[in-house]
């Protein structure tokens, strides 16, 4: 393996800073990341090399200029191959949440159509006003 990507955190413990300071380097171009949603929150990770890759064995002074045109392509593989999941798991969430409202205005649709249908209707069933009004007092007391 050429890599590992770690938390934003972890990477932060290790190398004994704080996370604002990685967020910084983030934002500087220092550090390669990578956004992760994961059930509603997105994390950032940070992909590390290890340090087998790094070693290229000849020379001191070339080994670090190496190293980093070794790394730069797995390590955009790795980045980029994260990231192609993260986005694919927002659109399969998308398409569900699109899949939900296209119900709900369905069904608000035919709801508007049925209580429309019922306005239209013709009331003839109620009862006559005069079949609503009540006896007075006077007529139930003295019968007329």
């Amino acid at each position: 393996m050429l890599g590992e990507l770690i938390s934003v955190k972890e990477y932060a413990e290790r190398k004994g800073i704080t996370e604002q300071a990685v967020y910084k380097q983030i934002r500087a171009g220092a550090l390669q990341s990578v956004e992760q949603t994961e059930s509603g929150k997105a994390k950032k990770y940070i992909f590390v090399p290890t340090a087998e890759s790094q070693d290229t064995g000849d020379h001191p002074d070339t080994a670090p200029a190496a190293a980093e045109s070794q790394d730069t392509a797995p390590a955009a593989a790795a980045l980029a191959e994260i990231a192609i999941k993260a986005l694919t798991a927002q659109l399969e969430e998308k398409d569900k949440q699109i899949e939900r409202l296209t119900q709900l205005l369905d069904n608000s649709q035919q709801l508007q159509a049925h209580s429309q249908k019922l306005l239209e209707q013709p009331t003839d069933t109620a009862p006559a006003a005069d079949e609503l009004k009540k006896p007075g007092w006077f007529s139930r007391v003295f019968g007329l």
